[in-house]
């Protein structure tokens, strides 16, 4: 299903990627970014692929890189930043 921003659903990619066989792995860095491993494309606002130089992609959760949607490592220089119920919701019981 098309968003209308030029990009499939979450479900249609991880649908296409599970049919390419590919494992993508996601990483949450307690105090510190997503790491994003495995075969995937981060798309930016335009839904143009942002450039991939590295293996694993560290997606910013603080909100203070510069370097948006990636990590900068700035989450290292300011206070902390996760505060109690602002984190990632509990998974939902199956």
């Amino acid at each position: 299903m098309d968003s209308g921003h030029g990009t499939n659903s979450l479900a249609d990619s991880l649908l296409a990627i599970a049919k390419e066989k590919q494992a993508v792995s996601v990483t949450v860095c307690q105090g510190g970014p997503y790491l994003l491993r495995g075969s995937f494309t981060v798309l930016d606002e335009r839904g143009e692929p942002l450039p991939r130089t590295r293996q694993t992609v560290a997606l910013c959760r603080c909100g203070r890189s510069r370097q948006k949607p990636l990590c900068d490592g700035s989450h290292k220089a300011g206070g902390p930043w996760e505060t109690p119920g602002t984190g990632p919701a509990p998974a939902p019981d199956v």
